[in-house]
C-alpha cells in the first residue's frame, strides 16, 4: 500500500507524519512537545511540520518511512484466543493503513483459507493445540504456491529452543507476548520485505536477491524480538534512542553508509550475548561474584559467536565483540589496546556509556549533562576511552545538546 499523501506537499499534519512513520499521532505530538521534531503552529493553534524536518528526523533518529517499503496488505490472523484475535485484529483494522484482514480459529480454517484469501501475511498463535502453528507454518512453506507467504508466530515463550523450534519451521520471524500496536505494525513494515513471487507461482530463477530479506536480515529481526524482550526485564538500553544518538556521532566523524549500519545493527545486538547468560546471573538483584562477573563478561564472545557466520554483518560482529574493550588495555574480552580496538567498536562504546548514563535503570536516576560529561572525562583521563573520539563526542554534547536529548521510544510517547 503506497502512502496516500502527495509527494508535492511542503507541509505535512500530525496525522500525515505518523501515516508515513507508522506511529500514532499522539506519538508525534508528543515528540513535537519535547522539540524532538520541530513543528510549526498556525494562527488556528495547529501544528504543522515541514516535510524537509520530518526528513531529517528520520535521517537522525532511524525511523523508516513507511513509504519506503513496499506495504503487506493481506493478512490472516490464526489464533484459538477470541480476546487476542479481536486485539489483533483491531489494531490492524484501526491503523489506517487498508489491511484486508481475515481470521482461522484452527489448522483446518487457516488451510481453507490460505487459497481462497491467498495472504500476503500469516500471524499464528504459538500456542494453538496439537501443535497447528509449526504444521500450519511448516506446510505454507513446503507449497511452491504459498512458500512467499511470511509467517510471524506470536508467542508468550521467548525460550530460545521454542523460538528456534518455531524459526525452523519456516516463520520469518515472532512477536514475543505483551507486544503494544507498534509493536505489531512496526514488525509488518519490516516482514512487508519479503520476497512476494506472485500467488500460485515460484520464485522465478534470475529473481534478484534484494527480493527477500538476507539471512542476516533475517536473523536480525528474529534475534532482536529475543534482545528486546530480555532486555524488558533487565532495563537495557532503548534501540530507538541508541540508532539516533549513534547516527548523530558517526555522520560527525564522517562515517560511511556501511559503516553507519553496523552502529545501527549493534544498537540491537551488542547485548545478544546476555541470551547465553543464566538469568540467575542476569537478573541477580545482589552484587555479583568474582566468578560470576568471569560469565557476565563472556557475552561479548556469546554474542560475536552468534553472529560470525553472518558475512553482512561483520563489521557488526567486531563491535559486539569489543564494545567493552579499553584504551589502555584492562578491556575484555582479548584485552585490545589503542588502534587495536576496532575503531566502531570504540565509537560505539562512548554513545553507549552516554545512554546508560542519562537513562534511568531500576538500581539508579538518569544524570544530567554536566555530570555525565565529568564522567566521561574521567574515564579519557583514566585511560579507558579513546581520547580523540572522546574530545570530539564532548564537543558534540557542548555545542550541539539539542541533539542528544533523550528521545522517547515510541512505546513511552504512545
Amino acid at each position: 500500500m503506497a502512502s496516500s499523501i502527495s509527494p508535492n506537499k511542503i507541509y505535512l499534519t500530525p496525522n500525515e507524519v505518523a501515516e508515513l512513520l507508522m506511529v500514532s499521532p499522539v506519538t508525534v505530538r508528543s515528540w513535537a512537545q519535547k522539540g524532538v521534531l520541530v513543528a510549526k503552529v498556525t494562527p488556528g493553534g495547529h501544528r504543522r511540520f515541514l516535510k524537509s524536518d520530518v526528513e531529517n528526523f528520520v535521517r537522525d533518529s532511524g525511523v523508516a518511512y513507511v513509504e519506503a517499503k513496499p506495504s503487506v496488505s493481506r493478512i490472516l490472523i490464526v489464533d484459538n484466543d477470541p480476546l487476542m484475535m479481536t486485539y489483533v485484529y483491531d489494531i490492524l483494522n484501526g491503523s489506517g493503513l487498508g489491511f484486508v484482514l481475515a481470521t482461522a480459529q484452527n489448522g483446518f480454517e487457516a488451510g481453507a483459507k490460505m487459497y481462497a484469501f491467498a495472504p500476503d501475511v500469516v500471524l499464528v498463535n504459538v500456542m494453538l493445540p496439537d501443535g497447528d502453528a509449526f504444521l500450519i507454518t511448516s506446510q505454507i512453506k513446503k507449497d511452491l504456491a504459498t512458500r512467499h507467504i511470511s509467517v510471524i508466530a506470536i508467542t508468550a515463550d521467548t525460550a530460545t529452543e521454542s523460538i528456534a523450534r518455531i524459526l525452523a519451521a519456516g516463520a520469518e520471524t515472532f512477536l514475543a507476548k505483551p507486544f503494544s500496536p507498534q509493536d505489531l505494525l512496526g514488525l509488518l513494515s519490516h516482514t512487508a520485505s519479503v520476497s512476494k513471487t506472485g500467488r500460485g507461482g515460484a520464485a522465478k530463477a534470475d529473481q534478484k536477491p534484494s527480493a527477500k530479506l538476507s539471512e542476516a536480515e533475517s536473523l536480525l529481526f528474529s534475534l532482536k524480538r529475543l534482545v528486546e524482550t530480555k532486555n524488558n526485564y533487565i532495563g537495557h538500553h532503548d534501540a530507538t534512542r541508541l540508532k539516533a544518538m549513534v547516527g548523530i556521532f558517526g555522520r560527525s566523524l564522517g562515517f560511511s553508509p556501511e559503516q553507519l549500519q553496523a552502529l545501527h545493527n549493534a544498537c540491537v545486538l551488542h547485548d545478544i550475548g546476555n541470551l547465553g547468560i543464566p538469568d540467575s546471573i542476569l537478573l541477580k538483584p545482589a552484587p555479583l561474584t568474582e566468578e560470576e562477573w568471569t560469565v557476565m563478561r563472556s557475552h561479548t564472545v556469546i554474542g560475536a559467536q552468534l553472529c560470525a557466520s553472518l558475512k553482512e554483518m561483520e563489521s557488526t560482529v567486531q563491535i559486539i565483540r569489543s564494545h567493552h574493550e579499553r584504551w589502555n588495555g584492562s578491556g575484555y574480552p582479548d584485552g585490545l589496546k589503542g588502534e587495536a580496538i576496532p575503531l566502531l567498536a570504540r565509537a560505539f562504546q562512548i554513545v553507549d556509556i552516554f545512554d546508560a548514563l542519562t537513562s534511568p535503570r531500576p538500581y539508579k536516576p538518569a544524570l544530567d549533562f554536566a555530570a555525565v560529561i565529568d564522567i566521561i572525562k574521567q574515564e579519557i583521563a583514566e585511560g579507558w576511552l579513546d581520547p580523540q573520539l572522546g574530545r570530539i563526542f564532548l564537543e558534540l554534547l557542548e555545542t550541539r545538546p539539542q541533539d542528544f536529548a533523550v528521545i522517547p521510544s515510541i512505546d513511552e510517547a504512545a
